[in-house]
């Protein structure tokens, strides 16, 4: 036998021998932290299944995530894509981003949306070939040491998700329901030519707002970050808002309730550092993992009960700062201890309030300033909850409603479905 054949003999044997080790070896579901998913499990065998090809296809997956290693090829790849990626003048790249919001069942919803293809930008600043709309869904900017997901719109998606706010105020007639968008960092950075590779976020807060019928409040929070955008108002490492930034969000909120509008120096501030967030995680960028983030954290002081409403108890510590993440890489979820099916907090107010919040996890931050201007507080994060809104709504005693998410999120379906499902 030549040595040609030998090694071919070899290679062949090693990946027989990966791959038996991938799939003989026990796996148990674990959480990718940097893709924010779970992984995928081993599929059930039905002939069904093998005869549509749908258990090849999950296979295929469950194979992949699996991997002898993955985490370390995959953090491998990153670097190595770095130093191809998209480089101007003053440091400026695009990286590809799978999206952030995912359900219970770890679907990302973003990735439902098929991605048109676009031609890396030169060093000379070319624009991306075709429109951004349709070549920019799901990447990353890294810009002046902080990293930004690009903004793009779809009209139908934008509309369905202000149908499903518009269902919510037709079914409870007498409930107050708001509406909150959250821009991202890119529409407050100083650097028009960047900006502009994202669709303006103003304008599709507008649009999408404009789709809500008359008994929808909207609440106008980025003219309000706007006028503090030269603050810590985003994680440079992170999709998040930090909590300084929630606050000037709360602030707007609190101006439609009629309320009396609050200031930072009411809180007792806290900070505590460091940490790499979530876009730090899928880039592996070296300039964002020089220039980490720290957690500011701005106690409302008010005596509260904190607890979990869910069958499967993810939280019962009490307060709504678990500081127990601090202590991690995941310092976010030091706001609610992260996201979770349906929490309650209860104080010992007496404004006659008792709001409901369906959200993603840009409210996470923001909740705890809520028990400034309410009795009681029940969050629902309709990636993970299963049952029916009704009956939170008449359990609790429900007056006000409010829906607080991220800008980017009426770009797909995803979340006006499980808005919608909620209802049913």
């Amino acid at each position: 036998m030549s040595i040609k054949h030998i090694n071919i003999v070899v290679f062949f044997a090693i990946l027989i021998i990966i791959g038996a080790i991938n799939v003989l070896i026990p796996h148990e579901q674990i959480k990718i932290e940097s893709e924010n998913r779970m992984t995928k499990p081993m599929p059930e065998f039905s002939l069904g299944k093998l005869f549509s090809g749908d258990y090849f296809k999950e296979f295929d997956a469950f194979f992949a995530d699996n991997f002898v290693k993955r985490n370390t090829y995959v953090s491998l790849s990153k670097k190595i894509k770095a130093f191809k990626g998209l480089e101007w003048g003053d440091k400026a790249e695009l990286v590809d981003y799978a999206g952030a919001n995912i359900d219970q069942k770890g679907n990302t919803y973003c990735m439902e949306k098929q991605r048109a293809e676009d031609k890396e930008l030169t060093n000379k600043g070319e624009t991306l070939e075709g429109t951004v709309e349709n070549s920019n869904w799901g990447k990353i900017l890294i810009y002046n040491n902080a990293a930004m997901e690009l903004n793009t719109y779809d009209e139908k998606a934008a509309k369905n998700y202000a149908e499903s706010i518009n269902a919510y105020a037709d079914r409870f007639s007498e409930i107050n329901v708001y509406s909150l968008l959250v821009p991202t960092q890119i529409e407050f950075i100083n650097n028009e030519r960047y900006r502009e590779l994202s669709v303006s976020e103003r304008q599709t807060i507008a649009d999408t707002q404009g789709f809500l019928n008359n008994k929808v409040i909207p609440v106008n929070v980025y003219d309000n970050l706007a006028v503090h955008s030269d603050e810590y108002i985003y994680f440079r490492t992170d999709h998040h808002w930090t909590q300084r930034g929630a606050f000037y969000g709360y602030q707007a909120f609190v101006e439609c309730l009629g309320e009396k509008k609050p200031s930072l120096s009411d809180y007792e501030k806290t900070d505590y550092g460091e940490f790499l967030g979530s876009l730090y995680l899928v880039t592996r960028n070296e300039k964002l993992k020089e220039n980490p983030d720290y957690i500011e954290l701005f106690d409302p002081q008010v005596s509260h009960k904190y607890q979990s409403l869910a069958e499967k108890v993810y939280y019962n510590e009490g307060q709504v700062f678990v500081k127990k993440w601090l202590k991690t890489a995941d310092k976010y979820a030091v706001f609610l201890g992260s996201d979770q099916p349906i929490v309650k907090i209860e104080t010992n107010q007496n404004y006659g309030r008792n709001i409901l919040v369906l959200k993603d996890s840009y409210a996470n931050a923001l909740v705890p300033y809520l028990m400034g201007v309410a009795d009681n507080i029940v969050v629902i994060d309709p990636r993970l909850f299963t049952g029916k809104v009704d009956d939170v709504i008449a359990k609790h005693d429900i007056t006000d409603i409010l829906f607080i998410n991220y800008a980017l999120i009426t770009r797909w379906d995803g979340y006006a479905q499980l808005y919608s499902n909620l209802l049913k």
